[in-house]
């Protein structure tokens, strides 16, 4: 590796690089106890280059522990990007798992349609978040609490 990368001393031309800029909007809104929907618009511009998109998405809780949620997007002349996820609570620690484009990665290899045959990306996401704030049940709450879907039944009115 020494032979191959030789550094050498002089003056370097300044250079500047373009940061890409971003824009998104959402909302949400709680349907039901436990079962929101919500939907993301975004919007980028890099190079000269507009790429704009929305997602709609619906998340169930099941009690404290577990949620899921699926979503739909709409983005790049694509027009059939499902994506699902889920979050295993275990506090202090969330266990998470998102994926998209769903549908191109468990039909490829089939032949169903020009754009899912020639499907090239699904993309996994997997993490650990440390969760804050979070109340056990009947325990007397005070101030913000950042997590509002995971509040005791007591705290949320009817």
């Amino acid at each position: 590796l020494q032979n191959k990368f030789q550094p050498k001393e002089g003056n370097i031309a300044s250079y500047n690089t373009f940061i890409p800029g971003k824009m998104y909007a959402t909302g949400m809104y709680e349907i039901r106890r436990n079962f929101t929907a919500g939907a993301v618009a975004f919007a980028e511009k890099f190079r000269g280059r507009f790429l704009a998109g929305v997602t709609l998405g619906i998340n169930k809780h099941f009690g404290r522990r577990l949620s899921t949620a699926i979503s739909y997007t709409m983005a790049s002349n694509s027009f059939n990007n499902f994506g699902a996820g889920f979050s295993i609570n275990v506090p202090p620690f969330q266990i998470y798992m998102v994926g998209d484009n769903i549908l191109g990665a468990a039909l490829g290899g089939k032949e169903i349609n020009k754009f899912l045959d020639n499907t090239q990306l699904f993309n996994v996401r997997t993490g650990l978040n440390l969760v804050f704030g979070w109340h056990k049940a009947g325990e007397k709450q005070s101030g913000f609490s950042p997590l509002p879907a995971y509040k005791s039944k007591r705290a949320r009115p009817n």
